[in-house]
């Protein structure tokens, strides 16, 4: 047998053997180094453990060619003094997978003269495995570049002694400030920002009213300006205001006054504008807006009075009537100067929308 070799352990055979009969797998994840006590070491099948461990740490990288299994390890700069004499494989739950022997290979401290990490790897034969049963974990940190590769066009740059990588290994970027990422993020903002629709999306493409739609929809759902509603309260709702015939201003309530104008008084002629006056007064229905009805005068006694409100209640062209009789004039002797004729009535507050 040669000099210095590598076996998989009778342990290492039964974790795979497991793994196969429940169909998981075993994971490899650590490698450690010994000093074999002091003295060479024989590897041994049945070992389970260094003879004498010094250091223990992730596997850091791995490779199979054909029937060999190559994992490699990386001991820093700052673990040591010892001589490795012995390597072992372990899984996760620390079963020692395969050892080996190496020659005489001093781990010194940087304290001692040597500056760097050491990196150790052992070779298996895995004709007897099913790898399909095994998993080998590394850790990216301890990825090794081949130094063919360091500094070389199209391989990994090197670090300086500043550690950082020096400019003539780094990468022409063309490098344009206006396109860093604080001015695209400037630009996004600004973009963001702009309401002005810099797409020019229309509302037919996405299925929306225009402006013009929009608001004749909002248009169509208000009360308009200059309706007239009664109201069973004496207070006007909000919007509203008291047809009493009072002089408003023209500035504040403008809408009402474009609609309105001075149909209905011109209040102070500048200023001011009348509001229609319906307290005690009747609607009658015209197209000449704004037009007043007194009634009718008529001269003579009460038998005159009588006489009209006899007419009213007989005639074919009218319903049956009943009314009252109101002077609104004054008497001269005995004639009645005006009369008019008065429904029964209930009385509601008249409000008109500005």
């Amino acid at each position: 047998m040669a000099e210095f070799y590598t076996v998989i352990t009778t342990a290492g055979l039964e974790a795979v053997a497991k793994a196969v009969q429940a169909g998981t797998q075993i994971d490899i994840t650590h490698m450690a180094v010994g000093d074999g006590g002091g003295s060479a070491v024989i590897p041994e099948e049945s070992q389970t453990q260094l003879v004498n461990e010094c250091w223990r740490g992730l596997v850091a990288t791995y490779k199979q060619q054909g029937n060999r299994l190559i994992v490699d390890t990386y001991i820093p700069p700052d673990e040591g003094s010892f001589t490795v004499r012995e390597m072992g494989l372990y899984t996760a739950d620390g079963v020692l997978f395969a050892v080996c022997n190496t020659p005489d290979m001093r781990k010194v401290l940087p304290s001692e003269g040597s500056v760097g990490g050491f990196a150790f790897g052992m070779e298996i034969d895995i004709a007897n495995i099913d790898m399909n049963y095994v998993e080998i974990h590394t850790n990216p940190m301890f990825d090794f570049i081949p130094n063919s590769e360091k500094g070389q066009p199209n391989g990994v740059a090197e670090l300086g002694e500043n550690g950082k990588i020096p400019e003539d290994q780094l990468p022409n970027l063309n490098f344009d400030s206006a396109g860093s990422a604080e001015a695209v993020q400037q630009n996004l903002n600004t973009h963001i920002a702009n309401k002005q629709n810099p797409h020019g999306v229309t509302a037919a493409q996405v299925g929306a009213y225009t402006k013009a739609e929009t608001n004749n929809l909002i248009n169509a759902g208000k009360v308009p300006t200059g309706s007239v509603f009664w109201f069973a309260a004496n207070n006007a709702p909000s919007g509203f205001l008291i047809c009493d015939g009072s002089k408003i201003s023209r500035t504040t309530y403008s809408a009402l006054f474009n609609t309105i104008g001075t149909t209905f008084g011109a209040g102070d002629g500048s200023t001011t504008f009348s509001l229609p006056n319906l307290i005690n007064n009747y609607i009658k229905g015209s197209k000449n807006i704004g037009s007043k009805y007194t009634g009718t005068k008529l001269k003579g006694d009460n038998s005159g009075i009588r006489e009209v409100i006899d007419s009213l209640s007989s005639s074919s062209s009218s319903p049956s009537y009943t009314g009252q009789v109101v002077i609104s004039g004054g008497i001269s002797g005995t004639i009645f100067t005006t009369y008019s004729i008065e429904p029964p009535s209930l009385t509601l507050l008249p409000c008109i929308k500005y």
